[in-house]
């Protein structure tokens, strides 16, 4: 999953037409307004306490985008979000890195090297990121090919065998390091970020600052 699409409100009937009282916002219960109201209909928003002339600047505020009528906002990664996975930079050396299917590991000039030779799935894992069900987290890290003579991808998965691969970051074919980045959904209480060739790897392979941080849909978003 690479992006939130959620229905807000497209098109709302009745209701005074002013922009700056806001009186046609919709309230739950408590009288509360939603954070985010996008009025297609009567081209005009709501974001964060502030109202705008045009649903098209609301939709901006929350680096959203217009296709039709559909509006896709997200992910963001609050710059204070906590870091759910340990030793992603590999400061405490290899630690709980764990070597799958046969691969070799190793920590070299601050890296982490994965080797080996007519392997099948040759992975090496993270230790587990505390995750929860529902919600979204965004996999980074930086990785690129040695010696190998396969590509390289990193990705996340909940189970410690890292199977099935989905969820992919992109893969690289080449010695330049890519910073490669994929939003995914929790499905369980805990997840893994791994560094796997495509095949092979017949060689080297090299990755470094994994990390997965929770994300949501734009600033201020709340899930209930």
């Amino acid at each position: 999953m690479n992006e939130f699409k959620i229905g807000i409100c497209l098109g709302v009937s009745g209701g005074p037409a002013s922009i700056g009282g806001a009186s046609w916002l919709p309230r739950d219960g408590s009288g509360n307004t939603p954070i985010l109201h996008l009025d297609l209909a009567r081209n005009r928003g709501w974001y964060d306490g502030q109202a705008f002339a045009a649903e098209a600047l609301a939709l901006a505020a929350v680096d959203g985008v217009a296709s039709g009528g559909t509006r896709t906002v997200g992910d963001f990664v609050a710059p204070d979000a906590p870091e759910l996975l340990a030793n992603g930079d590999f400061a405490a050396g290899i630690g709980d890195w764990t070597a799958l299917n046969g691969a070799g590991a190793a920590i070299v000039s601050g890296q982490l090297e994965m080797s080996g030779a007519g392997l099948t799935n040759a992975t090496v894992r993270s230790g587990a990121a505390a995750t929860q069900q529902g919600k979204a987290y965004r996999a980074k890290a930086t990785y690129r090919k040695g010696t190998a003579s396969s590509s390289v991808f990193a990705f996340p998965s909940r189970s410690p065998t890292m199977s099935p691969p989905g969820n992919g970051l992109p893969a690289n074919a080449t010695t330049v390091a890519l910073d490669g980045a994929r939003t995914f959904a929790g499905e369980g209480a805990t997840h893994y970020l791994g560094l796997r060739t495509a095949s092979g790897p017949n060689g080297t392979v090299y990755g470094d600052d994994f990390s997965i941080k929770e994300a949501v849909a734009f600033p201020g978003f709340v899930r209930t």
